[in-house]
C-alpha cells in the first residue's frame, strides 16, 4: 500500500475549499496580481510591466447593439445610394495551403535545405530524452489503425519536484498532471483526456493509491503500465512538461489571451473579472491557483486545460505562423521545455506536426476522465473513477470511435469560459 501525505506547500489533497473572504495582497513574488479593470486599485509589484490591464471587461448580459437611425427619404429625380457587397468567406481550402506553407516556411528559412537540417538538428538537441525501459504486465492490443496515436502527457512542476522535474528520481518527482492525448486516423480531431492526480487505482506491484504514486515510485515505465492496466488503452509515447517550461512557451507567442469570468482569489493571487492577454508568469499563478475556486483540484486541472488551448490558439494564429521569426522562438521554447521518450524521433515529431496543420482549435477537445467526485480512503482525499461510463471512454479510444463516444454521451467538455 503506498500512501502519500503532504509535501512541500501542497497538501496533495483533492478538496473543495470556500473562497477566501475579501482580496489579499501577494505574499511572494511568484504569482503576479493582476488589477481589477477600471479600477484605482494599484498593487505593488517587483516588475511594474507585469501589471496589465483587462482587455475587457466579462458580462453575461447579452450584446446589444445600438439602434439604427432612420434611413433617409431619397427625394425624387436624386440618384440613390450604392451599397456595398458583404465580403465573400475565405476559402477553407486556402487556408489549409497557408497553413502548411507557414510550417515549412521557418523550416527552411529562406536558407534551402541545409538552413532547414541545421535548424531541425538545433531543435531536436533542445529535447530533453528519457527511456521508457520494460513496460511490464500484459501490454493492451492495438486495435485501432495505425495512423492513430496515444501519447502520455505528464505535466510536472518544479516547486514540488526536487531537481530537474524532467529527470525522475525515486520518490522525488510528482505529476500534477497526466493527459491522454489521441490524435485520431484520419488527423481530422485531438482529443485530450485529463485524469485527476488523485485517481484511487491499482498501482502494479504497490496495491491501490493515488495515481501519481506510479510515477513517484517508479517513473514513466510504471506509470505507463499503470494507466494501461487502467484503460485497456496501448500508450505509443510520451512526453514529460514542467510547468516553468510552458511559462516560456507562453512568454515566446507575447503572451495568450485568457478571460476569467469571476474573480478569485487564494492567499498568493487574485485575479479579478475579465480578459487577459497573460504572460508566462500571470499564466502560471493562473494555472497553480486550487484553493478559493469552488472545485478544488477539478477546476484547477480545467485551467491547466484551458492554459494549453490557449497557447495552441495562439500558435496556431495567423500572427503566429506569418512571422517565421515568432514561430522560431516558440519552436525553441517548446523544444526545450519538453522531454520525449527516445523512441520518438525529430523526424516523428515534425511528420506529426505537419500532419495535423488543417486542424482547427475547435477540433482539439479536452475532456476530464468520467468520475463520480471525490470520497476517502483512510485519512487520504481521493477521486473515485466512474467505473461505468470511464471504460466505454477508453474503448472508444482505443478502437479510434471518440467522437461517435461523444456523439452518444454528450459528457461535459471544457467550456468557452473556465473558472
Amino acid at each position: 500500500m503506498v500512501r502519500r501525505g503532504p509535501a512541500g506547500d501542497d497538501d496533495g489533497a483533492t478538496a473543495i475549499f470556500p473562497p477566501v473572504d475579501g482580496p489579499r495582497r501577494p505574499s511572494d513574488d511568484d504569482t503576479t496580481v493582476l488589477p481589477a479593470y477600471r479600477s484605482g486599485r494599484r498593487f505593488q509589484d517587483d516588475t511594474p510591466t507585469e501589471v496589465i490591464p483587462a482587455i475587457r471587461p466579462y458580462t453575461n448580459a447579452p450584446r446589444t447593439s445600438a439602434t439604427r437611425p432612420a434611413a433617409r427619404q431619397v427625394l425624387p429625380g436624386e440618384p440613390g445610394r450604392r451599397r456595398h457587397a458583404p465580403a465573400k468567406p475565405k476559402a477553407s481550402r486556402k487556408r489549409k495551403i497557408f497553413r502548411t506553407f507557414a510550417v515549412i516556411l521557418v523550416l527552411v528559412l529562406a536558407g534551402g535545405a541545409g538552413a532547414a537540417w541545421a535548424l531541425q538538428a538545433q531543435l531536436n538537441s533542445n529535447i530533453d530524452r528519457f527511456g521508457l525501459g520494460k513496460i511490464g504486465g500484459n501490454r493492451p492490443e492495438v486495435v485501432a489503425p495505425p495512423e492513430a496515436l496515444n501519447i502520455l502527457l505528464v505535466g510536472s512542476d518544479s516547486r514540488t519536484s526536487r531537481g530537474n522535474a524532467r529527470e525522475w528520481v525515486k520518490n522525488e518527482q510528482r505529476t500534477d498532471s497526466m493527459m491522454v492525448v489521441h490524435v485520431a486516423a484520419d488527423r481530422k480531431s485531438v482529443d485530450v483526456i485529463s485524469i485527476p492526480r488523485d485517481s484511487w487505482v491499482d498501482i502494479p506491484g504497490y496495491g491501490s493509491a493515488k495515481i501519481n504514486a506510479a510515477y513517484a515510485e517508479g517513473g514513466p515505465p510504471l506509470l505507463i503500465q499503470t494507466i494501461e492496466q487502467l484503460t485497456g488503452v496501448r500508450i505509443d509515447h510520451m512526453g514529460i512538461v514542467d510547468f516553468t517550461g510552458f511559462k516560456e512557451m507562453t512568454d515566446a507567442l507575447g503572451g495568450v489571451k485568457i478571460t476569467v469570468p469571476s474573480a478569485t482569489q487564494d492567499s498568493r493571487n487574485f485575479f479579478p473579472a475579465g480578459t487577459y492577454r497573460m504572460n508566462g508568469k500571470q499564466a502560471l499563478g493562473y494555472v497553480r491557483q486550487r484553493h478559493g475556486l469552488p472545485n478544488g483540484d477539478f477546476d484547477r486541472m480545467k485551467r491547466q486545460q484551458n492554459w494549453i488551448r490557449a497557447v495552441i490558439k495562439e500558435a496556431m494564429s495567423k500572427g503566429t505562423l506569418t512571422d517565421p521569426l515568432k514561430l522560431n522562438r516558440f519552436l525553441q521554447a517548446a523544444t526545450k521545455a519538453v522531454a520525449l521518450d527516445d523512441g520518438w524521433g525529430i523526424n516523428d515529431v515534425r511528420g506529426l506536426a505537419l500532419s495535423l496543420t488543417s486542424l482547427k482549435t475547435t477540433d482539439i477537445r479536452f475532456i476530464t476522465a468520467p468520475n463520480v467526485g471525490t470520497d476517502w480512503e483512510g485519512d487520504q482525499s481521493i477521486v473515485r473513477l466512474d467505473d461505468v461510463k470511464g471504460p466505454s471512454l477508453w474503448a472508444a479510444i482505443a478502437n479510434d470511435q471518440v467522437t461517435e463516444w461523444l456523439t452518444v454521451n454528450k459528457p461535459d467538455l471544457l467550456q468557452a469560459k473556465v473558472r
